[in-house]
């Protein structure tokens, strides 16, 4: 205590004898044992409050020991018990956790973990997804500022997120490996990858990458089915040199709709993880065909062109048609090309549909000019030979670079050309590689109508020109399909998008969302949307969908394996939409049925430790209990505090006036 809380301590005692004497002594001449005794209340009472008004408090040194804390995160998913080390998980855990020497040394702290971290305690291994990399994580987090070594209770089998193996703890790790090490022979497909849209009548390419682990030559069959029925079938060979293979094939795409498939490779001898021999997906066949129109006035080459790189596509047919000659109903088209427009045009040049406008040698620009309002050239009466420049801030439509600049030259007429609506180049007008300015190609979008304006003829020499540089047409049309695409798009937009997985695995969480827009495109968070779901042996059920934040959405459960078919309905407008998804009997924790002790062994030598086993736990428990680098810690914490506690003091100058009050009263002093 110091001199200072001692000098007031001994003050205020002097005041409160001296309030007292002048109070009870000074002014009574007759003393009494009575008068004492209210002398000593009435002092306990001025004595107290004047402690209590100072508030003194002391400062004392506490010393306490701190021991290091022993992290046991165990692996609480389902592979475990697929591997039916379930119940020596629990056993480890509780041998672990209830040791009296660790617990005597260590803060014992419990976690499991499967997608996330979890301070539950129990193991229940219903867990469908492993990230063990995440785990780790947040557990060097939550104990980053202290010394917490951790025992990793796991087969090391991870279904997502980062790989583990790297991972650098910061603290000693001891991996406890649970299930068998052993590699076993493993043939299984590792990746596919498809489309998941495709055209009607039209074949869809599909890659997938086969890998095998074994010490011999084997062959097998790899099938693909839709349904019973088999659409592909390959024979393949591997062994240990040749260990992995890139399949490529294509599927035709007959029937419109969803379609499942599933592609499997027949198991080898002794194989026992077959479950990864299996890969499903699924593709959307679309049915876009479509009319386009081309009208003439002048035969060129390039007439024949478009229909070429028109009809590469089986969708879409085109119909040639002299201007003179036309009679049907242009809007029977998608849309419309118009080669080298003159006055005869003039009557389409009005006509609200979408078109591409190829001008060239031949084109009345006067006309041209004359009868449309989109553009304008302030032309001469004088060709030129002008090369493509690409313009790679193009962004109306996606387009690769084609080496445009190697391609020939296209031939208009000179002049300048002046845009009157929002526009995009894709390739200027060069004059010997020398950008010029001018548009050779560009696209033009007023309200709905999108125009596509080429100011050059020739260019059946372009598609040549490429055929030579790859041996196909097929990059070549590509590009100008892009064009079609963007064409035969009328602007519309869904006011109901929806989106969802078209496979889930069993025990998934199903979600669908949805997004609806108002007539003009803003988005809806007052409509109210309902989801109608069946298959052959469920009954049609119904679902509310619940906004959250801009989407509406629904999660489905407890649905057995097999293909739904659903349908949105927006209330109280006729607006739906219907889909299709499937569920697979299928869990990702099985795909491996040994440990992952190359992965294990690589996290354990990243963190300067040794991997151990269920029979090993006995080296572990020595390792922890004899290491140098777990010691308990003595802190020394300096703690101020009132020197005595206000509430009794409070309490004593109630007492205290309460006795002097009765006292007085019964000796009627008051």
């Amino acid at each position: 205590m110091e001199t200072t809380q001692i000098f007031l301590i001994l003050l205020a005692f002097l005041l409160s004898a001296l309030i007292v004497y002048f109070q009870y002594i000074y002014r009574n001449r007759k003393t009494s044992r009575l008068t004492y005794i209210l002398s000593f209340l009435r002092f306990l009472s001025i004595f107290a409050l004047f402690i209590l008004i100072l508030n003194l408090k002391i400062n004392r040194n506490v010393t306490e020991v701190v021991k290091p804390k022993l992290i046991l995160l165990a692996d609480n998913s389902s592979s475990v018990k697929y591997k039916k080390q379930d119940s020596l998980s629990r056993r480890l855990l509780y041998n672990l956790s209830s040791d009296k020497d660790l617990n005597k040394r260590f803060d014992i702290r419990i976690f499991t973990f499967g997608k996330d971290l979890n301070s539950d305690k129990s193991l229940s291994f219903d867990e469908t997804e492993t990230n063990v990399y995440k785990a780790l994580s947040d557990v060097k987090e939550l104990f980053k500022d202290e010394n917490a070594p951790l025992v990793l209770i796991s087969d090391g089998n991870q279904t997502f997120g980062n790989d583990y193996s790297y991972y650098k703890y910061d603290q000693l790790v001891y991996p406890v490996v649970l299930g068998d090490t052993t590699q076993f022979n493993d043939l299984f497909i590792s990746n596919l990858n498809v489309n998941p849209y495709t055209y009607i009548k039209h074949r869809f390419p599909v890659e997938l990458f086969v890998n095998y682990k074994g010490n011999k030559k084997i062959k097998t069959d790899l099938l693909v089915t839709n349904g019973k029925k088999i659409v592909y079938k390959k024979r393949i060979e591997m062994s240990p040199s040749k260990n992995s293979m890139k399949v490529n094939f294509l599927l035709p795409a007959l029937d419109k709709g969803k379609h499942f498939y599933k592609t499997e490779i027949k198991p080898i001898d002794f194989e026992k993880d077959k479950i990864n021999n299996v890969k499903n997906f699924s593709i959307e066949v679309i049915d876009e065909s479509s009319k386009i129109l081309l009208l003439y006035d002048v035969l060129h080459p390039d007439v024949a062109f478009w229909k070429r790189t028109v009809e590469s596509n089986k969708q879409r047919r085109i119909d040639i048609e002299s201007i003179d000659h036309f009679r049907g109903n242009i809007y029977d088209y998608q849309f419309v090309i118009l080669f080298q427009p003159n006055d005869k045009f003039k009557d389409f040049l009005s006509k609200k549909i979408n078109m591409l406008i190829q001008t060239g040698k031949q084109t009345d620009w006067s006309s041209l000019n004359r009868n449309q309002t989109y553009f304008k050239k302030n032309f001469l009466v004088k060709t030129e030979l002008v090369s493509p420049v690409y313009n790679e801030k193009f962004s109306t439509f996606l387009v690769k670079d084609l080496n445009f600049a190697k391609l020939p030259p296209l031939q208009n007429v000179f002049g300048k050309i002046v845009f009157n609506v929002p526009h995009q180049v894709l390739l200027y007008q060069g004059i010997n590689n020398i950008e010029t300015g001018m548009p050779l190609l560009a696209t033009l979008e007023k309200g709905k109508r999108r125009i596509i304006l080429i100011d050059g003829e020739n260019l059946f020499a372009w598609r040549n020109y490429s055929y030579l540089e790859n041996r196909s047409f097929e990059k070549f049309d590509l590009f100008t399909n892009s064009i079609f695409q963007y064409l035969q798009d009328q602007g519309s937009r869904k006011t109901l998008e929806v989106n969802f997985k078209p496979i889930f695995f069993e025990n998934e969480k199903i979600m669908i969302r949805a997004n609806h827009y108002t007539t003009d495109f803003l988005l809806d968070t007052v409509g109210e949307l309902e989801l109608k779901i069946h298959n052959g042996e469920l009954k049609e059920k119904t679902y509310p969908m619940f906004l959250n934040e801009k989407s509406f959405e629904v999660r489905l459960q407890d649905l057995s394996p097999g293909v739904y078919n659903f349908r949105i309905d927006v209330l109280g407008r006729n607006e739906n939409f219907k889909g299709k998804f499937k569920i697979l009997n299928f869990d990702r924790e099985q795909q491996v049925l040994h440990s992952d002790y190359k992965s294990i062994s690589k996290l354990a030598d990243k963190n300067n430790s040794e991997v151990y086993f269920p029979d090993t736990t006995e080296d572990l428990k020595k390792e922890l209990l004899n290491s140098d680098q777990f010691k308990a810690i003595q802190k020394e914490t300096k703690i101020t505090q009132s020197l005595i506690d206000w509430k009794w003091l409070l309490s004593l100058i109630i007492l205290s006036l309460s006795f002097e009050w009765f006292i007085r009263k019964n000796h009627g002093l008051i």
